[in-house]
């Protein structure tokens, strides 16, 4: 990694760091009541952020809990579309129907969360298996929390992945909400 990269890699994680802290700030105003109170600046979102730093320019596939959006940054999501999907606007990607999502972006490389907690592992360990089916130099990255690792369907993801050497990078959050 340059000089250059690593100034890049600093900036975004800043950035992402600031974002996160605003949008906590705003996140109580005019919010439904379900989605109200604070939200986390966590440092998963940095391990996640540095994870997709590749000085090749190619993406990696990355998959976001809801509490960690910033880590969009580092796949070019932009600080506007970050806040239009934090409030659920009509210009975010499912229009407002989403209050408080992630964007999602296949073709950027970026895969939205789903439920129950713990099954976004099994996914992403076959995301992974065609990555390496394909000869893709890139890795799926997913950034989950503590809670999630409680399930059987994260266990078995996990050991998926491991069996079937597929390139998953996981991201543990343990900070708490």
């Amino acid at each position: 990694m340059t000089g250059s990269d690593q100034q890049t890699l600093i900036q975004t994680l800043v950035r992402a760091h600031v974002l996160e802290r605003a949008l906590s700030a705003l996140r109580p105003e005019g919010l439904p009541a379900q989605l109200r109170g604070p939200l986390p600046v966590s440092p998963g979102v940095q391990a996640a952020l540095v994870a997709c730093a590749r000085p090749d320019g190619e993406p990696d596939v990355l998959c976001l809990r809801r509490a960690s959006p910033a880590a969009a940054l580092a796949m070019g999501v932009s600080a506007e579309q970050l806040a239009h999907e934090a409030f659920g606007s009509a210009a975010a990607a499912a229009h407002g129907r989403d209050p408080g999502g992630v964007p999602v972006g296949v073709s950027s490389g970026l895969l939205g969360a789903v439920d129950p907690p713990g099954t976004m592992v099994e996914v992403m360990a076959g995301v992974a298996m065609a990555l390496r089916m394909r000869n893709d130099p890139r890795v799926a990255i997913l950034v989950d929390d503590a809670d999630a690792s409680a399930s059987g369907y994260w266990h078995e993801g996990l050991n998926l992945a491991a069996v079937q050497r597929a390139p998953l990078v996981l991201v543990v959050d343990g900070s708490r909400r």
